[in-house]
């Protein structure tokens, strides 16, 4: 008698009953078994565990395998779509037949484009009342091959709309703007409320002669291209700043370069994870700092330990500069100082950095940021003043366009509170601006008439019901509730509805690479075209829900921060590679240190003396380190809010 045993996973994922084909007998013959037929007796407990474990490690090495032989990027089992399709194969059985290669790249293909025309259309129908941004950017992939991916965002969603080689083409402003234009004609001029781009000449000229046969279209800089480069600005300009960034990436390489020294890290932290920098996001420092100190008393105790002293990376010159940086009170004062200092550009960061219609708010939160610059310069001119005049010098080149004033003069919660007036001159020609280009001629003298009622505050407009939600977003508030206005309504939904930035929609530009691989590129044009067009287009469906999210609710400056944060190259587990940062080089360190005395007299420097071991010393943890200073007045600073 011949004896089949199935795995119990297969029979659950089948239907009533698993065919089984029998090599035992003629190799044509099937054998059916019932699905309880494939359980093991109760008699025997544990086995049906081991098997249904052992099957599962046998599923788990095939997946390996796809991974490995085809050469896919580990990171795509984390992905949604991947784990979609195994719990859809999973569903159906297996019974499931995989669908042939022809039918892969034609059939399916065209489904999926369907798919994506539906959510396409619907974004797309949105326009007509809150209209949309054009971004556009020029991309160069590994190949040095030039596209131009043309993008337009909207409270609905963001639509990947065409992608233009332009490896030949000399990328004049006409260039571009031959290009933009009939775009701009396709979704209808009226539609287009502002395009967005970074800071390059050859745009610049670009949408200059758009905006001439559009007046009504402006141009708005990236908001968080400008803050990276003045966060970019006081890093490399304000050498206290650059000080303190300088010892905690030291601080930080020396834990995570060796083993021993980043258990103990860990263990005296509880398991807190110090986050690394990244060269190209200046505001990665930021969180570096912040994250060294909300573990001060730890990292005070853990070098104050025996385990510390005893470690010999720590007796390295390296690890004494470290111990001695943990040790010294000025660190950590001008770290709090660093922080209190930065963390208003980095909220104003946080807000032009995230998805949804964010341009009602960056006014108010650029404000905050100079006032607390202002405060600080008030009472400390020789350590701050040089802080505001670059802020002031970036304001300028990457200023605050009119339509962003005026956008916050008619956040109705901002005006009804008095945080916002007409009577400030930059509000005043920003309204100015709006008229003159947003206006018809024959509908200016109505126009100034709703701003009256919107100026006077009357009660046909802010009433009971108006007023007990006028902390929402603000082109909700002006959808439900401006119909007594409707010029200033119309006008008010489509510049509130809009971002102050195009990094959101710049984050998928590593998509577009993915399409352009070199086997994929000798596809035909049509077909490489639709596969970019169904990708881009399907990641961004996947992100709608969470723009649309951000495009109605009133965002709370002072709780940016409380966001997570996604995890990036900034994670904070130990690399493979070696990073020459990391080296016990003291030419390195006096090269690019240059912290005085720690560079100068590193050979005189001996670690401190401590008794007892990290669990006697863990206690001191509970009291906090307390610090003062003769030189200015420190406020009490919570890392957490």
């Amino acid at each position: 008698m011949i004896i089949f045993l199935v795995p119990t996973a297969v029979g659950q994922l089948s239907g009533k009953t698993v065919k089984v084909k029998n090599e035992g007998f003629n190799g044509n013959q099937v054998e059916n078994f019932p699905k309880s037929s494939l359980k093991k007796p109760s008699s025997e407990p544990g086995v049906e565990k081991e098997v249904e474990k052992k099957d599962k490690d046998g599923v788990d090495d095939d997946m390996a395998q796809h991974f490995i032989l085809n050469n896919i990027a580990f990171n795509v089992i984390q992905t949604p779509f991947f784990q979609q399709m195994i719990r859809s194969v999973a569903c159906y059985g297996p019974s499931y037949s995989i669908p042939s290669y022809s039918t892969l790249r034609t059939k399916l293909v065209q489904r999926a484009k369907k798919n994506v025309e539906e959510y396409v259309s619907t974004v797309k129908e949105s326009w007509s009342l809150s209209g949309c941004t054009i971004m556009s950017d020029m991309w160069t992939d590994m190949k040095e091959c030039a596209f131009i991916n043309v993008i337009a965002y909207s409270p609905m969603g963001a639509v990947f709309l065409k992608s233009f080689e332009c490896s030949d083409a000399s990328k004049t402003g006409l260039f571009l703007r031959d290009t933009l234009e009939p775009i701009i004609e396709e979704i209808g001029p009226e539609k287009v409320v502002q395009l967005i781009s970074d800071n390059a000449s050859n745009y610049g000229v670009a949408i200059s002669l758009i905006m001439e046969k559009y007046p009504h279209i402006h141009r708005i800089r990236c908001a968080a291209h400008g803050v990276q480069l003045l966060l970019k600005d006081i890093d490399s300009q304000i050498p206290w700043v650059k000080e303190v960034f300088e010892k905690s990436k030291l601080i930080i390489s020396f834990m995570y370069k060796h083993g021993t020294v980043l258990a103990l890290m860990r263990e005296s932290t509880g398991n807190k994870e110090l986050r690394k920098p990244c060269k190209t996001r200046f505001a990665s420092n930021f969180l570096m700092l912040k994250s060294i100190l909300e573990v001060e008393d730890f990292l005070r105790v853990m070098v104050a330990s025996a385990e510390w002293r005893i470690n010999r990376h720590c007796r390295s010159e390296l690890g004494v500069m470290v111990t001695k940086i943990i040790q010294t009170t000025e660190f950590w004062l001008n770290g709090r100082d660093v922080y209190s200092i930065l963390k208003p550009l980095i909220i104003v960061l946080r807000l032009v950095d995230g998805d949804g219609a964010t341009n009602p708010f960056l006014y108010e939160a650029m404000e905050r940021a100079r006032n607390t610059i202002i405060h600080r310069c008030n009472n400390n001119p020789a350590k701050y003043e040089r802080l505001l005049q670059l802020f002031d010098s970036r304001k300028e080149a990457n200023r605050l366009h009119p339509v962003q004033v005026a956008v916050a003069f008619l956040n109705p919660c901002l005006m009804y509170e008095g945080k916002i007036s007409y009577n400030q001159n930059d509000v005043q020609r920003a309204m100015i601006y709006i008229t003159k280009s947003m206006v018809p001629p024959n509908e200016k003298k109505q126009f100034g008439k709703e701003i009256n009622v919107y100026l006077d505050k009357e009660e046909m407009l802010f009433h009971d019901f108006s007023l007990a939600i006028i902390d929402c977003h603000p082109r909700v508030w002006w959808n439900l509730h401006g119909n007594c206005v409707p010029m200033l309504q119309r006008i008010a939904i489509q510049i509130t509805s809009q971002p102050c930035s195009s990094s959101s929609c710049e984050r998928n530009w590593s998509a577009f690479e993915a399409v352009q691989t070199k086997k994929r590129n000798k596809l035909s044009p049509q077909m490489l075209e639709g596969l970019v067009y169904v990708r881009m287009n399907s990641l961004m469906k996947g992100k709608s829900r969470e723009i649309e999210k951000f495009s109605k609710e009133s965002i709370n400056l002072d709780k940016l921060l409380e966001i997570p944060i996604d995890e990036d190259e900034n994670g904070t587990e130990v690399e493979d590679e070696e990073d020459e940062r990391m080296e016990d080089d003291a030419d390195w360190l006096h090269r690019e240190l240059r912290i005085g005395e720690y560079a100068r007299d590193s050979d005189s420097i001996q670690t401190p003396t401590y008794g007892g071991t990290l669990s006697q010393l863990r206690n001191l943890s509970q009291t906090p380190f307390t610090h003062s200073s003769t030189s200015e007045t420190q406020e009490p600073l919570d890392i957490n809010d």
